[in-house]
């Protein structure tokens, strides 16, 4: 079981509170992956980070959800932009920006997204 983001990320859509849960597993130094998912929507997001210090950082997501929503994608971030070896919280509040605007896009209005000083922390260990 990969270890979760504690405490989770608040999800609010439409100022009602989504049970979600997000985790993350690390592969060395430079590559994270963090993942969430709101059960009762059946959407997930998964993000793969892979960076350097003297590098971009590539960044692939696969997003889940009913219907034809479900893609991959993937896109770069310049270098300093998303640390993955020593500022992952960077990556963690990419994934959830990344999911917000993939919630709007899907037409969830209101859709806000708190996260916990200790749930940054959390993937810094």
């Amino acid at each position: 079981m990969r270890p979760r983001v504690e405490p989770t990320p608040a999800i609010r859509i439409g100022g009602r509170l989504r049970r979600s849960d997000t985790r993350y597993a690390l592969a060395g130094a430079y590559v994270v992956t963090l993942s969430t998912a709101i059960g009762d929507l059946g959407v997930q997001l998964h993000t793969t980070y892979v960076g350097h210090p003297d590098a971009e950082t590539a960044i692939a997501e696969l997003f889940i959800a009913p219907g034809p929503a479900t893609s991959t994608s993937t896109r770069s971030a310049a270098v300093g932009e998303l640390p993955v070896s020593h500022a992952r919280e960077l990556c963690l509040y990419d994934l959830l920006l990344s999911l917000r605007d993939r919630l709007e896009a899907l037409g969830y209005d209101d859709v806000a997204i708190d996260i916990p000083e200790a749930a940054l922390a959390s993937i810094t260990r």
